[in-house]
């Protein structure tokens, strides 16, 4: 079970009253902010620029494109008064103070939209004219998001902004792919907009532009963006005498970076507490390189682990590549289906090493990323104590050099949609096509061997059915002309378009996997328990080397929320097959499940998803562990098939 709760101290503090949303000339612009061109220098009001013109924001403006509002302006009878409050405000610190805590600078309100856009096509009339300034516009971390549910913020909301570092303008900017006095360039904002939507402490971010004069060449760029609340703690008890603590800021200071500490306690080891800590230090300079170390000393274990380097985030990256490594001492028991080891000790060495180049191939249309990635890798493993092993058992602990290089053709576009894995916030759906090809040489303490593998995926939307993603991948060793360790994996997933019934969205999720193991290891084997495929059932039994998975699930999303929790009601069903043999279609042992729960999340908090499930189970194995309520924590990202990163063996598991 896995209790999360969140590091918040309250304070009452007087609330402000809401501003008016009007459609007047002038309007205030307090709560903007303008940086200097690279390299970053500070911040400066926008508010003492007057020439600049917000009216385009209103009507059918480009302000309202792809169903998101702007809200929180003063009426401009209104905006003298304010402007002299904060102008007399900054004489002293105290009043300044005051005047933060009492007044509120959210300029944008982000809506979300049931309809789901290209990414890029809200940019389209811009292209060409050339970015003036870029002006940045944080929206108040517990900013309301529709005109429902707007109030004015309490003493505990109050008290969580007071308490929380916003995020700088500088680490906004330097996730930016474009500055001022370049030419608009759509796909590029709407790249940098999905980069601004993955970082874990941000809600929601969109890029808007404005034209302060008809015809003209240039425009100015409004980066809008809304915090979480980065700083909390989560509780894992896997049983009653064993579990850890977690406790993290995602944001340290505003600046991005990420430190997370983790207290074990295991009541039935003789060392019974340990720790682990994290450091993240996230797009160094701008250079989209990040670096993570971490450290663990718990129960006779010790392991530390150094990982630098960048992927092909964006289609328009050149270049990318990684360095990692990894040492460990670690005493337990190892378990594997003919035998299991005890007390037993295991020392290696791991070291990493990748590169890899992109081309871009141009063109127009709805996949503007077309692209050829060129990638190697360099992968080795010492072990200095480690089970018993032979050439045909426990590869993993096999002393190997792996050497892989690889080539992928991309044609690969985002839509942005809402209420898919978050609960309300834009999210980008990855559409296109990718061919990866494969080939590399492993040096075995045993043998010597080839490899080869292929994946094909192709993700698509449709207007009446929804999104859908297929892929099938093979992959397999040659030692001496004879295939080993092979596999073979088909995959379809989905869901479907958003559905507004009554006080809910509605959507529908499928997930369709096949596996098939050729000639495989005899202590390999896949599995269909718990999120391998029947949720929540857990048994040995449930092992094989050929899998076949459907899961669905019916979501119903809560149109409202409360204090910036939404909730979301769901039905699911698990079937499973799984089998041992290398033929396509054999007989297999069936299983179920099926379930009734609730998701609750708050998009503020960069804490995960709660869940709350009762689950039944029509047949469950001898010695099986099945779980028919529980709640946990479980955090959904979409996956991107078109990220490329480091060649990899197919994976079996």
């Amino acid at each position: 079970m896995t209790i999360t709760a969140l590091l918040l101290i309250t304070a009452s503090v007087p609330a402000a009253a809401n501003p008016l949303m009007v459609k007047e000339d002038s309007l205030s612009t307090t709560g903007l902010h303008r940086l200097k061109p690279r390299p970053y220098s500070g911040t400066n009001s926008l508010s003492k620029r007057e020439n600049f013109n917000f009216n385009t924001i209103h009507g059918n403006g480009p302000g309202n494109a792809g169903g998101y509002h702007y809200h929180g302006f003063i009426r401009a009878s209104d905006h003298q008064f304010y402007k002299n409050l904060e102008k007399i405000s900054q004489k002293w610190h105290l009043t300044r103070w005051l005047h933060g805590m009492v007044t509120r600078n959210d300029a944008f309100i982000i809506t979300p939209s049931e309809q789901t856009r290209e990414s890029r096509n809200e940019f389209l009339q811009w292209e060409g004219k050339i970015i003036r300034d870029i002006h940045f516009s944080p929206v108040g971390l517990f900013a309301p998001g529709t005109d429902e549910q707007r109030h004015s913020p309490g003493g505990l909301e109050r008290a969580a902004d007071f308490l929380h570092f916003s995020t700088r303008p500088g680490t906004i900017q330097k996730h930016l792919l474009i500055n001022e006095g370049d030419k608009i360039d759509p796909f590029i904002l709407a790249e940098s907009e999905r980069i601004l939507r993955q970082l874990p402490y941000l809600e929601d971010a969109r890029i808007f532009v404005f034209s302060n004069t008809p015809g003209s060449d240039h425009a100015d760029l409004v980066v809008v963006t809304k915090d979480r609340w980065a700083r909390g703690f989560d509780m894992d008890l896997s049983d009653i005498d064993k579990g850890n603590l977690d406790i993290y800021d995602r944001n340290i200071l505003g600046m991005g970076q990420e430190l997370q500490g983790r207290i074990l306690f295991d009541a039935t080891k003789e060392n019974y507490v340990g720790f682990e800590t994290t450091l993240s230090v996230q797009n160094i300079g701008g250079s989209f390189i990040n670096t993570r170390v971490n450290y663990l000393d718990a129960f006779d274990n010790r392991s530390f682990q150094f990982k630098t380097g960048r992927s092909f985030i964006t289609p328009s990256m050149k270049y990318a590549g990684g360095v990692e490594f990894i040492t460990a001492s670690l005493f337990d028991d190892f378990h594997f289906p003919d035998t299991i080891f005890l007390n037993q000790d295991l020392n290696y060495h791991e070291y990493d090493y990748w590169f890899g180049r992109s081309f871009m191939l141009g063109g127009k249309g709805r996949f503007t990323g077309r692209n050829i990635y060129l990638t190697s890798r360099f992968n080795r493993y010492i072990f200095f104590d480690r089970p018993g092993i032979h050439d045909r058992a426990r590869h993993n602990y096999h002393n190997r050099n792996l050497f892989l290089a690889s080539m992928v053709m991309t044609f690969s576009g985002y839509l942005k949609s809402n209420f898919i894995y978050e609960f309300g916030p834009t999210e980008d759906i990855p559409v296109g096509t990718a061919v990866e090809l494969t080939a590399g040489y492993e040096d075995n303490q045993f043998y010597g061997r080839l490899y080869g593998g292929i994946t094909i995926s192709h993700s698509n939307y449709l207007e009446r059915l929804g999104y859908i993603n297929n892929s099938i991948s093979a992959g397999t060793f040659l030692n001496n002309s004879i295939r080993e360790q092979g596999v073979l994996k088909i995959n379809s997933s989905g869901f479907s378009g958003l559905k507004s019934i009554n006080k809910f969205l509605f959507r529908q999720f499928f997930a369709i996997d096949y596996t098939l193991g050729i000639r495989r290891f005899e202590d390999e084997l896949i599995s269909i328990s718990n999120r391998n495929g029947i949720r929540g059932l857990r048994s040995d039994a449930l092992a094989g080397t050929t899998r076949f998975t459907l899961q669905s699930e019916t979501m119903f999303y809560a149109k409202k929320s409360w204090y910036g929790f939404r909730y979301a009601i769901y039905g699911m069903a698990d079937l499973g097959w799984i089998g041992r043999g290398e033929k396509l279609l054999m007989p297999v042992d069936f299983y179920s499940g099926f379930g009734l729960g609730m998701r609750v999340r708050n998009e503020h908090l960069v804490l995960p998803t709660l869940q709350f499930r009762f689950a039944f189970f029509p047949r469950v194995p001898e010695q099986a562990h099945a779980q028919l309520f529980y709640i946990m924590s479980e955090r959904n990202v979409m996956p991107d098939r078109f990220r490329v990163s480091a060649p990899e063996i197919l994976n079996y598991r």
